[in-house]
């Protein structure tokens, strides 16, 4: 770890001095990464610096036998260790995501689309779909993240409330997918739906899918193998979709990827963002395919929407939040869904990153 943390001053120190005298993309990009790992250093270093000072107070107090004074020292020495603990693991983690990181070249955008499909369980599945949806949105402002609704397919179940077939969200800002990308699968709920005068227990689902948009994609696209048709808008609309005739739909032949937007007010950039969204997802799947050493629920999207390789279950009868990946449990359930989910995301991070390392 000593070798580590000096690997880590001293590059920080470098691309300081690198910077100091010019403007240098490259070392731009790395000293954000190496600034947050150089603050972790330098707490550790301050906290054993305190338990020196602690260490030197006991071995005064000994010789004073003054026992509740030193019994009060170790006790805040141990709470300092624990901390220090802390941080070094952080450290580990930290330096693994950015470092280490099999998705590292994604790690680095700033923009990627969010997918939510309802799956199992007819209009509860939908709802639940809206549900994510309004977690998500509530989650992306709390980080300060902006968003827009490219394409959307709803419609409002017999009690008014709203639910959601398909949505795609186009969402801006730092470090989105290194935050997201544990999302994609398979969400389960089991509540007791609205859409039911009986108020049996439902078991219902939706699938979330998380697709980096990197700014070049090296991939070509030929005329002929897209097939582009017009559509009207779907979804109520609101302060995040526009509602015009101008949406598009877009068909990739060779893959049967099918591709829709809506956002904008012509037709003409629609086509633009449907393209740029059809290439995202066609790098991704070609990245996916190069990554056969990572684990399974990094490397595949999700499936059709039934429980088998589902990650979460949102257990409302029980109000317990499960995931299943980590075994990660809360009964904080409605925190989750009011997008409070920095706690969860740290944990999946930690613990994917340090799968097997230790």
């Amino acid at each position: 770890m000593k070798e580590l943390f000096a690997e880590i001053k001293e590059k920080y120190l470098e691309l300081q001095e690198k910077l100091s005298k010019g403007y240098d993309k490259d070392a731009s990009i790395l000293i954000s990464k190496y600034t947050e790992l150089y603050e972790y250093i330098m707490d550790v270093e301050s906290f054993r610096e305190v338990i020196k000072e602690f260490h030197d107070m006991i071995e005064l107090l000994n010789k004073d036998t003054e026992s509740e004074l030193i019994a009060d020292a170790e006790h805040e020495v141990n709470i300092i260790n624990k901390r220090i603990n802390t941080l070094i693991r952080m450290i580990k983690v930290k330096y693994k995501i950015l470092f280490d990181s099999d998705d590292d070249e994604f790690d680095n955008v700033n923009k990627l689309l969010v997918e939510i499909r309802s799956g199992v369980g007819g209009d509860e599945g939908a709802l639940f779909a809206n549900d994510l949806y309004r977690m998500y949105s509530m989650y992306f402002e709390t980080k300060g993240w902006t968003y827009i609704v490219k394409d959307i397919n709803s419609y409002n179940v017999q009690s008014g409330e709203t639910a959601i077939k398909r949505i795609v969200l186009e969402v801006e800002g730092k470090q989105l997918y290194r935050k997201l990308k544990f999302e994609s699968g398979i969400h389960r709920v089991i509540r007791n739906p609205i859409t039911d005068a009986s108020d049996r227990t439902h078991t219902s689902s939706a699938t979330v899918a998380i697709i980096p948009v990197p700014d070049n994609i090296d991939i070509v696209i030929k005329d002929d193998e897209i097939e582009f048709t017009t559509c009207k808008s779907s979804g109520a609309g609101g302060q995040h979709v526009n509602v015009t005739d101008s949406a598009v739909m877009l068909t990739h032949k060779p893959s049967g990827l099918v591709v829709r937007c809506q956002d904008e007010r012509s037709q003409g950039q629609n086509k633009a963002k449907a393209l740029e969204e059809l290439k995202a997802r066609l790098y991704k799947m070609e990245k996916d395919k190069q990554l056969t050493d990572i684990s399974q629920q990094r490397r595949e999207m999700v499936g059709g929407g039934d429980y088998s390789s589902r990650i979460r279950t949102y257990n409302f009868k029980k109000q317990l939040f499960y995931d299943h990946r980590i075994n990660y449990r809360t009964t904080d359930i409605y925190k989750i869904m009011d997008g409070q989910l920095d706690e969860l995301i740290d944990v999946l991070e930690e613990s994917f990153v340090l799968d097997g390392d230790e």
